[in-house]
């Protein structure tokens, strides 16, 4: 899919939030990695808008975390709760962590920078939640957050 990003891109991620289709993809490469998008408020298909803040993750140093890419949104179920799962390339050699982030909305929909705080699903467990992956008949994976049993 043509994007304002010029250059080599992959690890694209497609989702619907509010009658919103979002669509998102990795740039760059290892360390580097980052990740941009688009949405469309007609279809999956287009047209998309690349909004000017189009950025929502990028190397971390002070954080710690190299090249955030190759990821995919997941949704709690009756909330409005939008997470970012992907890997992290690592500095200097591809240490490949998996992290989990929440996303954020700005009112007009567009995706606010997501803050990286190398959030494992580990770390999900123990705060009650865990992931389950399940498959689609169309061999997409989703990943559902169910609460335990009280």
């Amino acid at each position: 899919m043509p994007t304002k990003r010029k250059g080599y891109s992959e690890g694209p991620v497609a989702f619907k939030r509010k009658g919103v289709y979002y669509y998102l993809y990795t740039l760059s490469g290892h360390e580097h990695y980052e990740y941009a998008y688009g949405y469309s408020r007609q279809s999956p298909l287009g047209p998309y808008t690349w909004p000017e803040q189009d950025i929502i993750l990028i190397t971390d140093k002070e954080a710690k975390i190299y090249g955030p890419g190759h990821g995919n949104v997941f949704h709690e179920p009756g909330t409005d709760n939008y997470y970012f799962i992907y890997l992290e390339f690592g500095n200097g050699g591809t240490t490949r962590q998996i992290w989990v982030d929440k996303m954020e909305f700005n009112e007009d929909g567009t995706i606010r920078q997501v803050k990286l705080t190398a959030w494992s699903l580990l770390q999900m467990a123990g705060s009650g939640r865990h992931a389950e992956v399940t498959k689609t008949a169309s061999c997409n994976h989703h990943i559902q957050i169910i609460s335990p049993e009280k």
